[in-house]
């Protein structure tokens, strides 16, 4: 956790680093950029969800990194064989190569790990620390050390482009021949009108494909009616209903020009002619519009475009084709169950698209006439219901035409149907009535078939076809000659498999067995990875009863989605039989890996009946964790209760001298229960309620409807106890709907012991009431409007001088939040709980008295010395708004660390003083937390501000430039210090709302939620540890070139000095926090330090700092080619001549102004007459008296 905060916290600062201090976007900057959001929103969601990323392959990414960075190299060789190898290009090249080559090694090594590291602990810390520290790299290398931004403007491409060829552009020319083809008959004139709407360049892109079109001949393209032609020009892929889009690549011919062939393009991954099918033929029509003689493309999924921009109205007919057959006509009379046409099409058969290809049929293209009579391969058939809908289904076509309704009985004569359509590419069943075809008349005719009066559908809807199905009556009762089905991988409580249900032979009908026993399929979601498969089929739907017969039902499957319906696999057919068992005429799935559930009953073996173990335990409460039934009968649930009670007390007899293991079965036994409760809530227009009794709970569940009438809040009771909850309001936000159950647990106390009940204060605890658990089972928002009150009855005898406290189970102890104890009296108690969970009544006998722990000295010490801390920074603060000149990037982080401080302490300092008054109102105690959090995270962002700002500083010792550059504005700095904080306050926030508001009104210590501080405290004081030490090592290596005594040698040690003493101020301070404990002298100690970082910062930087004085007295000077820091005086220059003159200004400047400064510094000129320029080939002396500045410069 702390590490991948700590990761986000150094991505945010990398991408503002980025964002703010960006130039001209550059091709080796982006993958940067993008790189680091990636990482930022792959750890955040990582944190937030808590998933872990087994299942990525890594290693790939691994492989191709390493075969990319060996291309690098040898491209680099090259280059350099031709360049100077002293190049800053080819130099800047190598550093971004050897850049990559580490960030290769960071991104892909840890995930190679995750290979080896099950057993080895160390791994698996280098796998984290690396994974999680992916930005803190990005950003040192290239952020912190990045030398690359001097020379952005010179492009790496044109500088490895040989002299000359800059401008140099290929043209490739493509030659397109005509040719005049002698036709029959002219094709303007014989052709088919091709109205699909979906081929427009504006319609999104389907999964149609013209290669299983069947072209013959001629085509004109028309749009609702009006002429449109192909684009002459590239089409933007994902339209015209397909992927790869094809365009005319070439001009349309003139009517003069007769037939032509043209090239066609396919446009594709941003290439507009990516892909070239066959050329096709065209020839231009009188009347303004064009024919096409197109011919199957050869690849998948292509389709010609139209373009919408060239649309004209049409001025001459259209033909078109029919595939509808006419019967001879036996009988003339107006019952079109004598007078239909057949309609014996194959391909109209339902199917799946995973296995066939969609064929390019078309009813649009159908001039439909009369009445038809659906036959399939010479069996009668008819219109599948929408229940027949499934994934990828399809007819011929592309859409698939299903009834909106029920066939009619033949009583009810002629009825009409809506017509619901889906495209044949979809996956979520959930989208089979996604649009609407025109309604259809339906007549049920003697003899057990349909007529139908079949219209053209809509041309917007691409290639819909009139889907047939044939449903034969078994000539024989399926519930007397079935096959038996006894594999008992198809349960529920079965882990998952790879076997499919679609390479079984399956004929006729089938009665499930389980263990011997029957067992149905399931009518409710099944988890993937069960049944012993992948892909669980159960049934959409309840089973019928007897006097139903036989019915579809449809079949659903759960592919991991949200919705355990995504998936629809084809129907089937069932029977209710005599005997409390069902039949099922299973058909093969429509997919693999997929197989039929079955949901088992709940047993308990003969060996667990006389020997109980913890293993019968774990089986049973399996078994009812498979349970995937929504609604269960009373007595059922009863019994499955009865068994949840008994396991629980025979765990009790053999896992009591483990109380941890207890509390674990005891988070079990309610979730059990509560799960088989939720069983007993089924849909109700009013009122339901229903009571359970049982030795060891008491039970009573309350459910109301749209239509009921409540005049008051319901009250729930069992015994004794009672439950106040406005389910009133509830329903109201569930759309009328909603429903309580109470729960009583006579032994759930002796697993759930007072003991979890974790204080401060050493107390003995008793349970003085029952366990009662309360849920909002099948209510959909749970929220409550008002807090719900319990009245508890006391178990035990209330001692006078304990103290109650009404407390709720989280897992793993007791706790208060959210809870309060409303009254009391001898008897009973009345808690308030703004939240639903398990609930209980604890007394804590002896509890120490208020304010013992407290030491009055220690708290007259710690507001004192806040006291002093705060009148120094706010001193600091004064001197820095006095006496400031242009703001700099190394005062920026001195300045908002006191602001942070002065603010952290001063509120700190109001918040304990009137902390009795804060600690009423929750919301603000968690709020003033959350800013003291915020705060005080600032104060050590700008610490490590100040020592990477000194890190650069002594990495740029030796390198004079012109003018002070910054590796970031004071401006980018300031947003950089306050985002960073808020944040990690705001991820804290996200992941543990109830994080802030402990009784001091700071961050609690529940589930580690202190280390969302400590975490980045701890971070940033060990990397300013390493600085110091780079600091350190680096100055050592300066001084052993440059004269000990030099000015600019004694300028870092000075402020290497400060800096220590402020990561000294900063660091041990926390530190010492966690040995403070039980130790009075290192807690006066902690707060001594922690007090007075304010006056330590105004007396290093404020009353021992000179530079004030120093740029006051060169003001003119200073950013033209004087740097004042600190004490110290730097002068630079371009020229030999310009130093000169410089020098001698600042030294004139500073015997009119500075007559000591004067003195001082002539006295260290004279003791080091010799001083080194860039150039080496220059040495000069300066000579000076009390009188005048003498320089004289000569040549070595």
């Amino acid at each position: 956790m702390v590490a991948v905060g700590v990761g986000l916290l150094f991505l945010s600062l990398t991408l503002l680093t980025f964002a703010l201090c960006r130039q001209n976007l550059r091709v080796n900057i982006t993958p940067l950029i993008n790189l680091c959001i990636s990482l930022f929103l792959a750890h955040l969601l990582f944190l937030l969800t808590q998933a872990f990323l087994q299942y990525i392959r890594a290693d790939q990414c691994v492989h191709f990194n390493f075969i990319f960075f060996i291309v690098i190299i040898i491209t680099l060789r090259n280059t350099m064989a031709k360049l100077n190898s002293d190049s800053s290009q080819i130099k800047r090249l190598s550093t971004f190569i050897f850049k990559t080559l580490i960030q290769i090694v960071i991104l892909g090594g840890p995930w190679i790990l995750v290979f080896f590291m099950q057993d080895s602990k160390v791994l698996e810390i280098v796998f984290l620390f690396c994974n999680s520290q992916q930005g803190t790299f990005i950003f040192l290398i290239h952020c912190v050390f990045n030398q690359e931004a001097d020379a952005c403007d010179a492009g790496l491409v044109t500088a490895l482009m040989p002299r000359g060829q800059e401008g140099v552009t290929i043209a490739l020319l493509t030659t397109i021949t005509t040719s005049t083809a002698t036709d029959v008959s002219d094709p303007c004139n014989n052709y088919t009108a091709l109205e699909q709407p979906w081929r427009g360049t504006n319609e999104t892109g389907l999964w149609i494909c013209d290669m299983y079109f069947n072209w013959t001949g001629w085509y004109r393209l028309l749009y609702y009616g009006m002429n449109i032609r192909m684009p002459e020009s590239c089409v933007n892929e994902y339209r015209c209903g397909t992927y790869i889009t094809l365009w005319l690549n070439g001009a349309h011919p003139q009517i003069q020009d007769g037939v032509v062939t043209r090239g066609v393009c396919g446009s594709w991954s941003s290439n507009c002619c990516w892909y070239s099918p066959p050329s096709i033929r065209v020839k231009a029509c009188p009347g303004s519009y064009y024919v096409y003689e197109f011919v199957r493309p050869t690849s998948c999924n292509s389709a010609y475009c139209a373009d919408v921009n060239t649309i004209t109205p049409v001025n001459a007919s259209t033909t078109g084709n029919s595939t509808a057959k006419p019967e001879s006509l036996h009988n003339a009379t107006s019952d079109p169950c004598n007078i239909y046409h057949v309609l014996d099409d194959d391909w109209r058969g339902a199917s799946s698209l995973y296995y066939t290809s969609v064929r390019g049929l078309d009813d649009t293209l159908v001039e439909w006439s009369g009445w038809y009579r659906l036959y399939l391969q010479g069996k009668s058939a008819q219109i599948p219901e929408s229940i027949w809908c499934w994934s990828y289904m399809t007819c011929g076509g592309y859409s698939t035409l299903l009834l909106g309704g029920s066939h009619p009985l033949p009583q009810d004569g002629i009825v009409t149907r809506e017509v619901y359509g889906t495209y044949g590419n979809t996956f979520n069943s959930r989208q089979c009535n996604s649009y609407r075809s025109k309604s259809i008349k339906v007549k049920a005719c003697p003899g057990n078939y349909y007529v139908y009066r079949l219209v053209k559908p809509p041309v917007s809807i691409p290639m819909p076809t009139y889907c047939a199905v044939v449903l034969d009556s078994p000539t024989y009762d399926p519930c007397n000659n079935y096959t038996t089905l006894s594999q008992s991988w198809r349960g529920t409580n079965e882990t998952g498999g790879s076997i499919c249900d679609r390479n079984f032979i399956w004929t006729g009908w089938y009665r499930l067995l389980y263990n011997g026993m029957s067992i149905r399929m399931s009518e409710s979601c099944v988890n993937r990875s069960r049944c012993g498969t992948d892909i669980t089929l159960w049934l959409n739907g309840s089973h019928p009863q007897i006097q139903d017969g036989i019915v579809t039902r449809g079949v659903c499957g759960d592919v991991g989605w949200q919705d355990c319906c995504s998936y629809s696999s084809y129907p089937i057919r069932i029977k209710a039989c005599p005997g409390d068992y069902y039949v099922y005429e299973f058909v093969s799935p429509s997919i693999c890996h997929s197989a039929y559930c079955a949901d088992p009953n709940i047993t308990v073996s003969e060996d667990c009946k006389i020997n109980f173990t913890p293993k019968c335990g774990e089986d049973l409460f399996n078994q009812l964790e498979n349970i995937t039934a929504q609604v269960l009968p009373p007595q059922v649930v009863t019994k499955y209760l009865d068994m949840v009670l008994n396991a629980q007390d025979q765990l009790l007899k053999v896992e009591a001298a483990s109380p941890d293991k207890l509390a674990s079965i005891g988070n079990t036994v309610l979730n059990r229960t509560e799960k088989l409760v939720s069983t007993l809530v089924k849909p109700t227009e009013t009122t339901d309620s229903v009571n359970i009794s049982l030795n060891g709970l008491d039970l009573q569940v309350f459910a109301v409807g749209p239509k009921a009438s409540l005049n008051e809040i319901p009250q729930l009771r069992i015994n004794s106890t009672q439950m106040e909850i406005d389910l009133i309001q509830i329903s109201e936000n569930n759309y009328g709907s909603a429903a309580a159950a109470f729960m009583s647990f006579t032994s759930m106390a002796s697993m759930l012991k007072p003991s979890f009940f974790n204080t401060s204060n050493s107390t003995v605890k008793t349970m003085m009431s029952m366990v009662v658990s309360a849920t909002l089972p099948k209510t959909t928002n749970t929220k409550l409007t008002t807090p719900v009150n319990f009245t508890l009855e006391h178990i035990a005898e209330l001692d006078p001088n304990g103290t109650l406290s009404c407390v709720y189970w989280n897992n793993t102890e007791w706790i208060v939040d959210g809870c309060e104890l409303l009254q009391t009296n001898s008897s009973h108690s009345v808690c308030s709980c703004v939240h639903l969970s398990t609930f209980a009544l604890i007394m804590q006998v002896n509890p120490p008295a208020s304010g013992d722990n407290s030491d009055p000295l220690l708290e007259l010490l710690s507001m004192v010395a806040v006291g002093v801390g705060l009148l120094f920074l706010s001193l600091s603060l004064l001197t820095f708004a006095l006496c400031r000149q242009n703001l700099k990037v190394n005062v920026v982080p001195r300045i908002n660390l006191c602001i942070s401080l002065f603010l952290a302490h001063l509120l700190f300092i109001l918040t304990q003083e009137f902390l009795q008054y804060i600690r009423a109102d929750q919301l603000m105690c968690a709020a003033l937390a959350g800013v003291l959090h915020f705060l005080f995270l600032s104060a050590f962002v700008w610490m490590f501000f100040e020592a990477v700002l000194l890190l650069i500083s002594v990495k740029n010792l030796t390198k004079i430039k012109s003018m002070q550059t910054n590796v970031l504005g004071w401006k980018c700095l300031i947003v950089i210090g306050y985002v960073i904080p808020l944040v990690v306050v705001g991820v804290s926030v996200g992941l543990f709302p109830d994080g802030y508001g402990s009784e001091q009104c700071w961050i609690k210590t529940d589930r580690n939620f202190v280390w969302s501080f400590l975490g980045p405290v701890c971070f940033i004081i060990t990397f300013n540890f390493i600085f110091f030490i780079v600091i350190i090592i680096t100055l050592r290596n300066t001084m052993a070139q440059l004269n000990s005594k030099s000015s600019q040698i004694k300028q870092l040690r000075t402020l290497v000095f400060k800096t220590l003493i402020q990561i000294v101020i900063l660091g041990c301070t926390w530190i010492l926090g966690f040995f403070a404990q039980g130790s009075k002298v290192l807690e006066i100690v902690f707060l001594f330090l922690n007090s007075q970082q304010g006056t330590f910062i105004f007396l290093v930087y404020c009353v021992l700092n000179q530079e004030r004085f120093i740029n006051m007295v060169l003001k003119e000077t200073i950013d033209h080619y004087v740097f004042v820091y600190l004490d110290d005086i730097l002068i630079y220059s371009w020229t030999v001549d310009e130093h000169v003159a410089h020098v001698r200004r600042v030294l004139q400047l500073l015997l009119e102004k500075a007559q000591e400064a004067f003195v001082e510094l002539k006295q260290h000129l004279a003791t080091a007459p010799v001083l080194q320029l860039q150039q080496d080939d220059i040495l000069f002396v300066v000579e000076v008296d009390a009188s005048e500045v003498v320089i004289v410069l000569f040549t070595a």
